[in-house]
């Protein structure tokens, strides 16, 4: 866990990445950018990269993310709301928590993946 045999997802057009979860049924990352404005996902070797949403009209300053089934959830900073929308194109934008303190952090309830769990 020191980062001497790390492996590099993504490298291209991503400037402040914050926000990070895992699709295990997919077996998808999807991730943002606070400084570019964008929710994207890829496979886990980077490739198949896809945009969810990309406009600084919707995204101010993402920060935390999270997914469940189809639908990612995400705090903003910038306008102190958690906001969702489907995970595959970005539509149906619903604004879930209006005002809120600055989340950091965003978690949905999940089932446990592992076998015999």
């Amino acid at each position: 866990m020191d980062g001497t045999m790390r492996t590099v997802i993504i490298q291209e057009k991503i400037y402040w990445p914050c926000g990070l979860s895992i699709d295990y049924p997919n077996r998808l990352i999807y991730f943002m950018d606070a400084y570019l404005d964008y929710i994207e996902f890829c496979d886990y070797n980077g490739h198949n990269r896809r945009q969810v949403i990309a406009s600084d009209l919707i995204l101010h300053h993402p920060h935390a993310l999270t997914l469940f089934e189809d639908t990612v959830y995400w705090t903003d900073r910038g306008t102190r709301r958690v906001m969702q929308a489907n995970k595959w194109h970005g539509g149906n934008q619903s604004i879930v928590i209006p005002k809120s303190m600055r989340l950091c952090f965003l978690q949905s309830p999940v089932p446990a993946f592992c076998t015999g769990a």
